[in-house]
């Protein structure tokens, strides 16, 4: 039967991968049943081991905190593409008109 330090370990490097996004053994979520998984422990013996559950778990959530800030940007982006596209038509079309003024009145 393995230690719980093999086993705290073995859910430290599990962690590190699923993290990475490059799992061995598991379908790579971001759960606690994934990590005993990719640890090679039962979910009971991963729950024995609880500050490597925790710091797994706080580092799922700063992730998912990073992901959220960087889709945040990224819609940012679009938009203000979007409004940079728009503004470029208006400013093509006002030259347009201007050149027609000019010809008009020349």
């Amino acid at each position: 039967m393995p230690t719980s330090e093999h086993i705290e370990e073995a859910l430290r490097a599990a962690s590190d991968r699923l993290l990475r996004g490059e799992p061995t053994r598991s379908d790579g979520a971001l759960t606690v049943a994934s990590l005993a998984v990719e640890a090679g422990v039962s979910r009971a013996s991963a729950y024995r081991c609880p500050q490597a559950v925790a710091e797994f778990r706080k580092l799922v959530a700063e992730q998912e905190d990073t992901a959220s800030s960087a889709m945040t940007l990224r819609q940012e982006v679009q938009t203000l593409r979007a409004a940079e596209r728009q503004l470029r038509k208006e400013h093509a079309r006002e030259v347009r008109d201007l050149r027609e003024s000019i010809n008009v009145l020349a």
